[in-house]
């Protein structure tokens, strides 16, 4: 987190304690889904699975249950590329099932930049003046950060828009951690999560049977996915953010 901003609550002694604070406002979830070089076998099994994992919570405080979902390699695209219209999707399960039918077809180019969702995520924002944005980006092994990233971000911190970064593959995402912890922004608007590591970090819990392990091992997920977005939304409605 950046010099001088506040402090951001990272402790819940229980899922149960993180998500009534989530429930008690209301947010917009967006999906970014990394195109970029990973294989669509390895993209339909990885980025379905988390979003199933997220599909246990998000009903419980999304605004209205309708998920804009978009996908990005060097610039941001409909899921359904070319197809503009219909980008927006009832519901967690329709989601997954966009998801799915995508991969199967899409091949981004051989890079992706944080860049483009950053500026993507402005328009979104503009668009809805009075909604607080969660940003669900879901990234590969080779997702970059750029020179102009850090200024990008800053910007973004002047609107009421959470990042949260999903590291997708088994590579190393030092440069997204940095932007976890850099300065000067108004509020720490982005948070980063490695998923594959929680999936190690969970290996514990083997002596479990399979339902309890999955059971623990989303919870843990989920707690470290949303962990920061209760103080996040303090400091939006502190900073009179929302129209």
């Amino acid at each position: 987190m950046g010099c001088g901003q506040p402090k951001i609550n990272m402790n819940y002694g229980s899922f149960e304690e993180l998500l009534t604070e989530i429930k008690s406002k209301d947010f917009q979830s967006v999906f970014y889904l990394d195109f970029a070089r990973i294989d669509n076998f390895a993209k339909q099994h990885i980025y379905t699975q988390i979003i199933q994992n997220l599909a246990a919570i998000l009903h419980i405080f999304d605004a209205d249950q309708i998920y804009p979902v978009f996908r990005f390699d060097d610039a941001v695209y409909p899921l359904r590329f070319p197809d503009f219209k219909n980008y927006m999707f009832a519901g967690e399960y329709r989601v997954i099932e966009e998801v799915e039918n995508a991969v199967k077809t899409i091949s981004g180019k051989q890079e992706s930049t944080l860049d483009c969702v950053l500026d993507h995520a402005i328009e979104q924002s503009e668009q809805s003046p009075n909604q607080h944005l969660i940003m669900m980006v879901l990234i590969s092994d080779f997702c970059e950060v750029t020179s102009l990233t850090h200024s990008k971000l800053v910007k973004c911190s002047s609107f009421p828009v959470s990042f949260i970064i999903c590291g997708s593959g088994a590579g190393s995402y030092k440069k997204f951690i940095s932007l976890d912890v850099m300065r000067t922004r108004i509020f720490d608007n982005l948070h980063f999560v490695d998923y594959g590591k929680i999936q190690y970090q969970m290996g514990y819990y083997n002596l479990l049977s399979e339902e309890e392990k999955t059971k623990l091992t989303q919870r843990d997920f989920l707690v470290e996915f949303f962990r920061e977005v209760p103080t996040q939304r303090k400091l939006i409605d502190e900073l009179g953010m929302l129209q």
